[in-house]
């Protein structure tokens, strides 16, 4: 392999001229892991640093040909990366610059980096002003120069925050100038996060040992032995409780998932069957944690076998107390997660059934004690649930009116109890849910003043602590609706950019709390950066 004078060769449209200067700056500031550095390559040894990268953009006469000095950086570049945004495939200098790339060095060491617009859209009538790719890296590009009709199918790393994302992205693309693999990289990653972790997981670690240690000793005495099970069962408790609504605010899914898989190890060592129903109800909590972490993370068949395992347990609870209201509270804890994951799949029906019987676990539970406001809110999350469905099946009509009803409810309670973050955060969720139908049925201006009441809600808490993850992730869904519902009813485009710009600082610490997190990458910020761009 040839020593080349640059790592890579930016081409981008004037347009996105900012853009093609911070993916400069970021790859160029990329430090390659110190393990992986000198590793054999396709491409040589990996090196320390991915620098240096040129990119161009003085100001050409469109009348001329490619610049010598222009030319002779693409022949001494060992890769091409393409900025694609809409305004791409505008730039007869882009094209150019791809297609002497490919004449020089075929298709493979072209890089696509996806900003804005939609790649190969132009193939679909009606979503031309979407291509975000020139038709000289659309398809491939014959040693004569000639573009041909056949497709190229570059490597691209998709910067939009509903796809790889940021952080992704750029990982994916620092590999494709490495020719290494994309999961050495991510792995490196996981070992940095995990060192930041270290301190909370040996402080998780040593209560397990705690746990543990407490409950070891079999040869004790009767007393002494069910004075240390209950000292560990407390524990537990105090894990799954306290330290994890200290955990989950500041986006902590490691320390999580070592709580969660800490307690299901000290369980996995006992007989089911011998365990009592408090024991049974703290496995079956484990257990839905490390299904919501296998969740949030993407990883939807580990999830489901988790909720299963939980519904078993909680369900062997309800078979012995039919009528004990924790057990019932929890047995319906279960049945939604797994109906939720039937919902992601797109699996309705399966997901009906399970929310129905939901529904119908919390109205045993307000029937057994009707003062109680927890029983009372898991109707107005059951509500909300079944209120999903109907607006994804397209009946608006009642889905709204399941959605008030669960407002409503939630409304209520926390007239009651008003500070209740709980019921702050979950009558926010209403209020998106309803604001969701009102837009999906055309009611804009509606929409935009439920939105209004929602972000009200979360001023308080996130004041109080701007990083709290539980409303900074529901606040940048709304401000991103609120966007959409002014756009959209009243035209106030001016309104919607200003409130994006301003929440943009916000949603880019959201996404780096947890980069792992599918919840942050997809439901919560699709769409914003093109909405910024």
């Amino acid at each position: 392999m040839r020593d080349y004078r640059f790592r890579a060769f930016i081409a981008y449209s004037h347009a996105d001229r900012r853009i093609a200067e911070e993916l400069q700056r970021s790859l160029e500031a990329f430090a390659v892991p110190s393990r992986l550095v000198g590793q054999p390559t396709p491409f040589g040894p990996a090196p320390k640093r991915l620098t240096p990268i040129f990119r161009d953009r003085s100001d050409l006469s469109a009348a001329g040909d490619l610049s010598e000095e222009l030319d002779a950086a693409l022949k001494d570049s060992l890769f091409l990366v393409v900025v694609c945004s809409p305004a791409t495939p505008q730039s007869a200098w882009v094209a150019e610059e791809i297609r002497r790339f490919k004449v020089h060095y075929g298709e493979k060491r072209v890089l696509a980096a996806i900003f804005s617009g939609e790649p190969k859209a132009s193939d679909e009538l009606g979503r031309t002003e979407q291509e975000c790719f020139p038709k000289t890296l659309r398809y491939q590009v014959g040693a004569d120069g000639a573009v041909s009709d056949r497709p190229s199918e570059p490597l691209a790393a998709d910067f939009r925050e509903d796809q790889d994302g940021p952080k992704l992205a750029r990982l994916k693309l620092a590999a494709g100038l490495l020719g290494l693999p994309l999961d050495q990289l991510v792995q490196r990653e996981a070992q940095r996060r995990a060192v930041r972790m270290q301190l909370v997981a040996a402080g998780l670690a040593g209560l397990a040992a705690a746990m543990g240690f407490l409950a070891f000793d079999a040869t004790m005495a009767r007393r002494e032995a069910v004075k240390e099970r209950n000292e560990a069962q407390s524990l537990i408790e105090f894990m799954l409780t306290d330290l994890r609504a200290k955990l989950e605010p500041v986006g902590r899914l490691d320390a999580l998932e070592v709580l969660g898989e800490r307690t299901l190890q000290y369980y996995a060592k006992k007989d089911a069957k011998a365990l009592d129903p408090d024991a049974l109800g703290l496995r079956s909590r484990a257990q839905l944690l490390v299904g919501e972490i296998d969740n949030l993370r993407g990883d939807l068949d580990a999830a489901l076998k988790a909720y299963k395992e939980a519904a078993a347990t909680t369900e062997e609870q309800l078979r012995r107390a039919p009528n004990d209201a924790q057990r019932i509270f929890d047995h319906a804890q279960s049945v939604f997660w797994v109906g939720e994951i039937a919902w992601q799949r797109g699996a309705a029906g399966k997901a009906e059934t399970q929310f129905k019987e939901y529904l119908r676990l919390a109205e045993r539970l307000v029937e057994l004690d009707p003062d109680k406001p927890e029983w009372r809110l898991e109707i107005g999350y059951a509500t909300t649930n079944l209120g999903m469905l109907a607006d994804e099946q397209g009946d608006f009509a009642t889905a709204r009116a399941l959605f008030l009803k669960s407002a409503e409810t939630k409304q209520a309670l926390l007239k009651q109890n008003p500070g209740d973050l709980v019921l702050v955060r979950s009558l926010g969720q209403s209020y998106s849910w309803l604001a969701r139908v009102q837009m999906n049925a055309g009611a804009f201006t509606d929409a935009a003043a439920t939105l209004r009441n929602e972000l009200a809600l979360y001023e308080r808490p996130l004041a109080d602590d701007p990083a709290n993850v539980r409303f900074l992730a529901p606040w940048c869904v709304a401000i991103r609706a609120f966007a959409k519902a002014r756009t959209a009813g009243a035209g106030a485009i001016d309104e919607a950019y200003q409130a994006l710009i301003g929440a943009r600082s916000s949603i880019e610490r959201l996404v780096s709390l947890e980069p792992e997190n599918l919840e942050f990458r997809i439901r919560v910020c699709p769409e914003t950066s093109r909405w910024i761009a």
